[in-house]
């Protein structure tokens, strides 16, 4: 809620790309309640996180399509989403059905951003000699993404570890992703919130 707010706050001033950030944490949002709503009255949730999982990657893959200049002079980003799109409906189809968890897809999901990212930022660095990163509201959106899925992926691989080994301790790699999804929401509400000060460093 907070992030979303801030970005609609500032939906004035913001580019196209960032306008579809903002709308990805709207429909985040948007999910999170479902979810939350379909846990009480039915006891699971994840066919709502394996829909919007597939949403998400499509929604962030066109977000990359328009902030990085290769991705929008061939619309690779389109190109990613559809295949994200097909290869999520594929996974619940053949792999994974509705009510499961979509490891197979949030791996693939992961993977695909954290590349995505990288690349952002390997363009800005080639293009633009004279841009000052921390003043780039995409160099931050970027970095954000890339702490957010690494250290999730390392909870997901020691999450089946402490099951095992330190049932007991299993509360830490709750708590854990918990502080991670309160930064990560944080960290994009203040990206929104100083998006005025960061003149001068839009990417050509």
């Amino acid at each position: 809620m907070f992030s979303f707010s801030c970005g609609i706050y500032k939906f004035k001033i913001i580019d196209l790309p960032s306008r579809v950030f903002c709308l990805l944490l709207g429909l985040t949002l948007i999910s999170e309640l479902i979810a939350f709503t379909a846990a009480k009255k039915y006891g699971n949730n994840l066919s709502v996180y394996s829909v919007f999982s597939i949403v998400q990657l499509a929604l962030l893959a066109l977000y990359f399509n328009f902030s990085i200049d290769v991705f929008r002079k061939w619309n690779l980003g389109l190109y990613i989403g559809a295949t994200g799109v097909a290869a999520g409906i594929l996974n619940i189809v053949f792999l994974e059905p509705l009510g499961t968890f979509n490891t197979n897809f949030l791996f693939f999901e992961g993977l695909c951003i954290i590349a995505m990212a990288l690349f952002s930022f390997f363009r800005l660095l080639l293009m633009n000699d004279d841009l000052q990163l921390h003043k780039y509201p995409h160099f931050w959106f970027g970095v954000i993404l890339v702490l957010f899925w690494s250290i999730t992926f390392l909870n997901w691989g020691l999450y089946d570890y402490y099951s095992i080994k330190f049932k007991n301790e299993i509360w830490k790699i709750g708590t854990s992703i918990l502080a991670i999804n309160v930064f990560t929401y944080v960290a994009i509400g203040v990206n929104f919130l100083l998006y005025h000060k960061m003149k001068g460093a839009h990417a050509k």
